[in-house]
């Protein structure tokens, strides 16, 4: 009999998406589907109702390259306040938080993605805090030090507002940063570029083989 919990069980994460280590950041461990149509499917059966495609799953090229990046310059982020915008399954907040942030917060507006934020947390015995909220409907908090961005420019409405939003939390003084896997709305101006490369994705989940991935300060 199929189960009605809305979270995946520890026996499907367990067969089909175990506790790997994370490619290019060895020091983290995270709940990973190789693959996500086969989890997904297994998630649906097992909880009888339909779900949402489960994006916070797997760790998507640009999550994964940004986390190289803080991993490979600790001293970039040691003792500052972060955010993840976004956070999908914790990889890059986690990554902050395991290379000398102060404090981070985890946030996205899938209650999925911040169980599976606090399920990795908890793997790797790490701290973080975490919020549902949308952040970018409100004015941005001060508070942050670093504002952290993976690959959220697919909607042009919401990627109008989140440039807005991000703007205005430059102003207030966070420093910001944005890894984008060429996607279509993302800022090519008022930039600094940081660190590129071509990488290899999932052509069923994302559409191509693969996608130049750029690494920068937000300036505008």
């Amino acid at each position: 009999m199929a189960q009605t919990s809305t979270y995946p069980s520890p026996a499907l994460r367990a067969q089909y998406a175990p506790l790997e280590t994370m490619t290019g950041e060895p020091h983290l461990l995270l709940h990973q589907a190789p693959d996500v149509f086969a989890f997904w499917e297994a998630w649906e059966k097992e909880s009888g109702r339909v779900q949402d495609v489960p994006y916070w799953i797997t760790i998507w090229p640009a999550a994964g390259f940004l986390c190289e990046y803080l991993a490979n310059h600790p001293e970039k982020i040691h003792g500052r306040s972060v955010l993840d915008l976004g956070c999908g399954g914790g990889a890059v907040a986690l990554t902050a938080a395991k290379f000398g942030a102060a404090g981070v917060v985890a946030n996205d507006i899938d209650p999925l993605a911040i169980w599976m934020t606090q399920t990795n947390a908890e793997a790797n015995n790490l701290t973080l805090t975490t919020s549902l909220e949308n952040l970018i409907a409100g004015p941005p908090s001060p508070g942050f030090d670093l504002i952290l961005v993976g690959d959220l420019f697919y909607d042009k409405s919401v990627s109008i507002a989140m440039l807005s939003w991000l703007r205005e939390a430059r102003n207030q003084g966070s420093e910001i940063w944005i890894c984008d896997a060429s996607r279509p709305f993302a800022p090519k101006e008022k930039i600094q570029l940081l660190q590129e490369a071509t990488l290899l994705t999932n052509s069923d989940l994302d559409g191509k083989s693969s996608r130049l991935t750029r690494l920068f300060a937000y300036l505008g």
